[in-house]
């Protein structure tokens, strides 16, 4: 963090542990809830942030807010100090600055005031003209949002909670996870664009006037403390998913993962215990994973606990996960050797019964032949009989007649 300086204020102004300055506005008379309190807010916390959706903010922009902002914190400004933070999301950059003014006020004035006394128009005058009319940011209408805390933070919201939020990200470690910042390290910096210079992203104004020695270090571990705070609120709002080692975390959650980090599932599941254990360790403002103890073991959760040092953890994480990826293959080898065995099994029972049916079926056709050809046995046999007494007759009529024959015969000669 880059420190400035009042230059003007030798004695801290207000101690940062002091509570927000609140105004009670009253309705007006005449109003359906006269004398009730209005939603405007007056107090001596400002926090103005500038985002731009569309768009992103510029060097030469935030060199202007930047600019501003020491003048608004300098012997004739409106404020004791602030902090300033500029942060980047989806690679468009934005700035936030928590000031505390040296008296309450509203944020912006009526049609008849002085445009330059209030938050709102003097940093959107200051940059009128430099972003396109049609940019708006996420949350407002307008590229300028600020900030004053509401009722409800009346009581307790110290100065170092509000300064904190800016500098939120010095909090950040390595892997997402919140960390106790160092005041003093190097001040972070980055490239906002192709070809320029490096950027300072976070700075404080007048923030420790009047603080010396021990008293000086005490206030910066507190600041500390309350930056830490600001980047565990922020991640409370991130999205938590399970590491359950269902068919659905690794076909669709562990996938989307690799994609967005240009990773890449080894077929052979060689390196699937390595890209969850970096999941694991891995959180961001948006999304960070856990182990689900049914799957990961107790055992091994207590175990990790114990282990020092992210490689170290990293390992053990990607062993377990590679024993049950293992232990898994396995099982399920074994399953589809059992069904095969059941396959082949009732194929064979289905085969013999197939077999038995086929010998009945044939046995029954054998039998239907056998009765149909001993009814042609019996039925030859009775045209037989029936032939051979045919035969008998026609002969006993030929003798008949034979006889007939031969006594008509005589008695002609006669």
């Amino acid at each position: 963090m880059e420190y400035f300086p009042t230059n003007g204020n030798t004695l801290m102004a207000l101690p940062l542990d002091k509570t927000c300055d609140f105004v009670a506005l009253k309705r007006g008379t005449g109003s359906a809830n006269e004398d009730k309190r209005a939603g405007t807010k007056k107090t001596n916390f400002h926090s103005t942030t500038i985002r731009i959706q569309g768009g992103t903010l510029t060097s030469a922009q935030i060199r202007l807010c930047i600019k501003q902002a020491k003048k608004d914190c300098g012997p004739d400004g409106h404020a004791h100090r602030c902090t300033i933070g500029i942060e980047r999301i989806n690679g468009d950059w934005h700035i936030h600055i928590a000031k505390v003014l040296k008296v309450p006020k509203r944020d912006r004035g009526t049609a008849n005031s002085n445009r330059y006394n209030y938050t709102y128009t003097r940093y959107s005058d200051l940059l009128k003209g430099t972003f396109k009319n049609e940019y708006k940011t996420e949350d407002t209408d307008k590229a300028v949002n600020v900030y004053q805390p509401g009722k409800g933070k009346e009581d307790g919201f110290t100065q170092y909670t509000f300064l904190a939020y800016p500098l939120k990200h010095l909090a950040e470690g390595e892997n997402g996870e919140a960390i106790y910042p160092d005041i003093d390290a190097p001040a972070k910096t980055a490239v906002l664009k192709e070809g320029e210079a490096p950027t300072v992203l976070y700075y404080s104004i007048g923030l420790f006037d009047g603080y010396q020695g021990e008293e000086l270090a005490t206030q910066k571990r507190l600041l500390s403390k309350a930056i830490k705070r600001a980047w565990e609120t922020k991640l409370e709002d991130q999205k938590k998913t399970v590491m359950d080692g269902s068919p659905e975390f690794w076909h669709k959650v562990v996938p989307a993962f690799c994609k967005e980090h240009n990773l890449v599932m080894a077929k052979d599941y060689s390196n699937w215990g390595d890209i969850a254990a970096t999941m694991w360790q891995y959180a961001d403002l948006n999304v960070s994973y856990y182990l689900q103890l049914k799957w990961f073991g107790y055992t091994n959760l207590k175990d990790l606990a114990l282990i020092q040092g992210r490689e170290a953890q990293h390992r053990h994480v990607a062993e377990v996960i590679d024993n049950k990826i293992q232990d898994s293959l396995e099982r399920r080898a074994k399953r589809k050797k059992r069904k095969r065995r059941k396959i082949g099994t009732a194929g064979e029972h289905q085969s013999n019964e197939a077999q038995t049916k086929e010998l009945a079926d044939a046995k029954a056709q054998l039998a239907k032949v056998q009765s149909i050809l001993e009814k042609t046995t019996r039925e030859l046999a009775e045209r037989d009989e029936s032939l051979a007494t045919c035969r008998q007759s026609l002969t006993h009529a030929r003798k008949t007649i034979n006889t007939m024959v031969q006594e008509t015969c005589k008695e002609m000669a006669r």
